[in-house]
């Protein structure tokens, strides 16, 4: 009888163990999962911090570029009427400064390949651009929308558009469509 309470008592010995074992793997599992998770969380934070602060960098680098570039008017129909007249003069180089620097050098190359033909063309439509007024149903402008100006004109059956951006310097730079 001795015996069979031994038994008992190792079995339930063993069994508490490990149920002990196992409550224990659990838990370190579930805690563990949670601390992995918790420096992994923190480590995507470090890197979105740094990433963030590249960006900004990035951001005020492109605002300081900006700043500086003044080749450009007050209103877009004044950066148009200077970008005519470098074309007029077949400055390319100039001309292609009245665009923002993301499209500039692209446009230098495709001015250099333009024919007299076509350009003299391009300048009777250029100088006939007329501003396009938000729709009287529009909204209160907001900053981005007083930023974002487009110029239109339509010349045998072909609609033209100009975008124009204001710079944070105040000076107005081409987009695309010119």
């Amino acid at each position: 009888m001795l015996e069979l309470l031994r038994e008992k008592l190792n079995y339930f010995k063993f069994a508490t163990c490990f149920l002990a074992m196992m409550v224990g793997i659990l838990a370190f599992h579930s805690i563990g999962g949670q601390v992995i998770e918790y420096y992994q969380l923190r480590q995507q934070v470090e890197r979105n911090t740094v990433e963030n602060k590249a960006l900004d960098n990035l951001n005020e680098e492109t605002r300081l570029r900006q700043m500086a570039d003044v080749y450009g008017g007050e209103t877009p129909e004044a950066t148009l009427k200077l970008y005519v007249t470098a074309l007029e003069r077949g400055d390319y180089a100039l001309a292609a400064k009245y665009f923002t620097e993301e499209n500039r050098d692209h446009v230098l190359i495709e001015l250099k390949q333009v024919n007299k033909k076509e350009l003299g063309h391009t300048l009777t439509i250029l100088k006939t651009m007329k501003r396009v007024e938000p729709p009287a149903s529009s909204t209160v402008p907001t900053a981005a929308s007083r930023s974002k100006i487009h110029m239109f004109a339509v010349a045998d059956g072909v609609e033209f558009l100009i975008e124009f951006s204001l710079y944070p310097n105040g000076v107005w730079k081409i987009v695309r469509g010119a």
